[in-house]
């Protein structure tokens, strides 16, 4: 799971520190960017990332809207969390999102632990990766 707020966004986008509260779709555009390198790094793992939308009280609908859209361009599943303004509950909707995609997770290693890591991380070098 990757975790992005729309004030992030806006910074990556080029927002200055006085900005990150104020809507502009054009920083959360340019600023998608950096959220799509993370996808893309997550995919050459072999990972299908879900992306939680991490709410806070300046979020347009319209910006929320467009990172979902964005992400399912790209075929990751987005979905807004509210829980940083109400709470445990608020999260709630990523619970069925994430469940349905760890079940689809398969086990393998990236690589022999003998090549690089022979006796310190011998039983901690595990990877999971889409079926």
């Amino acid at each position: 799971m990757l975790v992005v707020t729309v004030r992030a966004l806006r910074h990556h986008g080029g927002a200055k520190k006085e900005e990150y509260n104020t809507p502009n779709m054009s920083y959360v555009k340019k600023g998608f960017g950096n959220l799509e390198k993370h996808i893309e790094n997550c995919k050459k793992f072999g990972l299908t990332a879900v992306i939680a939308i991490n709410s806070f009280y300046s979020d347009s609908d319209e910006e929320v809207e467009f990172i979902i859209s964005a992400c399912a361009t790209m075929g990751v599943k987005a979905v807004l969390s509210k829980g940083w303004g109400h709470g445990g509950e608020a999260t709630m909707p990523l619970h069925p999102v994430l469940s349905d995609h760890v079940q689809k997770l398969v086990f393998c290693q990236t690589y022999s632990q003998q090549i690089y890591f022979p006796t310190v991380f011998s039983n901690h070098q595990h990877f999971w990766r889409d079926k």
